[in-house]
C-alpha cells in the first residue's frame, strides 16, 4: 500500500508513496494507516495518490499553516501598531487578541500533530 524509499538504515526515508490501490471494502482505511505510518516514519516527501485522503490532508496542512500565519502577522502588526500609534487601543487590542485566539488554537489542535511539519507542494486537479 505505501512505498518507503530510504536508505536502509535508521534514518527516515527519502520519501513514500501511498498508492492508490483498492483491494478490498476498507482500502480507505489502509490509505490513512499508510499516512500514519509515512508520518510516523518521518519521511521527507510523502506522496498521497487517494484523491480523497489527498485533499482532506491538504486541507488540514493548509489551515494549520494558516493559523499560525495569521498568529504571527497579527501579533507583529499588533506591536508595530501599539509602537507607532500608542493611543489606537482600538486597533491594538483585537489584533492582540486575534493573535492570541490563533496562538492558542494552533497550539491546542495543530502544534503536535506530525503533519505540521508539512507543506502541501502540488495538487492535481481531479
Amino acid at each position: 500500500m505505501a512505498d518507503l524509499a530510504g536508505s536502509g538504515d535508521d534514518k527516515p526515508p527519502e520519501y513514500v508513496i501511498i498508492e492508490e490501490i483498492y483491494e478490498h471494502v476498507d482500502a480507505q482505511e489502509d490509505f490513512e494507516l499508510a499516512l500514519e505510518r509515512a508520518l510516523d516514519a518521518e519521511a521527507k516527501v510523502v506522496v498521497i495518490e487517494p484523491v480523497k485522503l489527498g485533499q482532506e490532508t491538504s486541507f488540514w496542512i493548509k489551515s494549520g499553516n494558516c493559523l499560525h500565519k495569521t498568529s504571527v502577522i497579527s501579533g507583529v502588526c499588533s506591536l508595530a501598531v501599539g509602537t507607532a500609534l500608542p493611543n489606537k487601543e482600538a486597533i491594538i487590542l483585537p489584533l492582540g487578541f486575534l493573535s492570541v485566539l490563533c496562538a492558542g488554537v494552533y497550539a491546542v489542535s495543530w502544534q503536535f500533530d506530525p503533519c505540521c511539519k508539512y507543506q502541501v507542494i502540488m495538487t492535481l486537479p481531479c
